[in-house]
């Protein structure tokens, strides 16, 4: 999970040094052999990329389409590929680990077909699609209508469904309650963890995440946040992310960055649900606000 964080924050030098270590400890662990070569495409370094498909070459899932992907992203010398050998237009017979196929669309400029397979993907939840929304290999596709429109009503299907779960798990408080003692024990852990491991910056992060570090059952948190705090787990992690933006947007240093960058440096995940959440607690939008502070 932290090597998947760094990832997605575009840090691929901590990504890897996680990643090597989990191989250390099971040198077959698939998905670290994988992110380790995106990694490695990321970082542009194909000596090193070419290095570590040789020494894990029966453990690669596509080392062609990964040596294919890497000279589309960095080689401008006109090398031309021969698309029947990394065969990206045959479905695949087993799912990748990876969205190699996808990426391989994306960066031939194929953004029709790369966003027909990448709603599919997120429509069937399937793990590849998770963090679309972060994943620096489709970043050629941030401008397009159909991609912004996918993260936009992602974004709003997971805030519904969350908001609606808590209400039915509220319902169900009197066996899920605590006594006042545990209940004093388990927010100020909380709030502490959060406050010192930061674990708000993590865009994808779930009650059910939360709880396992809190070693307390999913119903019992739910019931903690809304019945002693009143608020539902959403708005509660996403005052700490408003918080941490609104540090970063008057920090001097961070002048060269858009808002936007920093809303999701600060771990929101969606344009829409960041600025509904800053008007809604501060009265004024995002800008305004910011404008007002310097």
């Amino acid at each position: 999970t932290k090597a998947n964080i760094f990832y997605l924050q575009n840090d691929f030098e901590n990504a890897i040094n996680i990643l090597e270590a989990a191989l250390r400890i099971d040198p077959n662990f698939s998905l670290a052999i994988e992110m380790i070569t995106a990694s490695l495409i990321q970082l542009k370094d194909e000596q090193k990329l070419n290095s570590f498909l040789k020494d894990q070459k029966n453990k690669v899932e596509h080392p062609e389409k990964c040596k294919a992907l890497f000279k589309l992203i960095h080689n401008n010398n006109g090398t031309e590929l021969d698309l029947r050998k990394i065969n990206i237009y045959k479905k695949p017979a087993n799912s990748s680990l990876i969205a190699w196929d996808l990426y391989l669309h994306v960066h031939l400029g194929n953004y029709n077909l790369a966003l027909d397979i990448l709603e599919a993907g997120v429509k069937k939840r399937k793990g590849q699609f998770i963090n679309f929304a972060h994943d620096p290999f489709l970043k050629p596709l941030h401008t397009q209508e159909r991609f912004i429109a996918l993260v936009e009503n992602t974004s709003s299907r997971v805030l519904l469904s969350e908001e609606e779960d808590q209400k039915a798990k509220t319902s169900t408080r009197s066996k899920a309650g605590l006594s006042d003692k545990e209940s004093d024990y388990f927010l100020k852990e909380m709030n502490q963890l959060l406050k010192e491991e930061k674990l708000y910056l993590n865009p994808e992060l779930s009650l059910k995440d939360l709880s396992n570090q809190l070693d307390i059952h999913p119903n019992k948190l739910s019931w903690l946040i809304n019945e002693k705090m009143g608020k539902n787990f959403n708005e509660y992690i996403n005052r700490f992310r408003l918080e941490t933006f609104k540090e970063k947007a008057i920090d001097p240093s961070n002048s060269h960055l858009t808002l936007l960058g920093l809303a999701y440096e600060s771990g929101f995940n969606s344009k829409s649900v960041f600025n509904a959440f800053f008007k809604k607690m501060e009265g004024v939008t995002p800008g305004a606000w910011v404008k007002s502070h310097k």
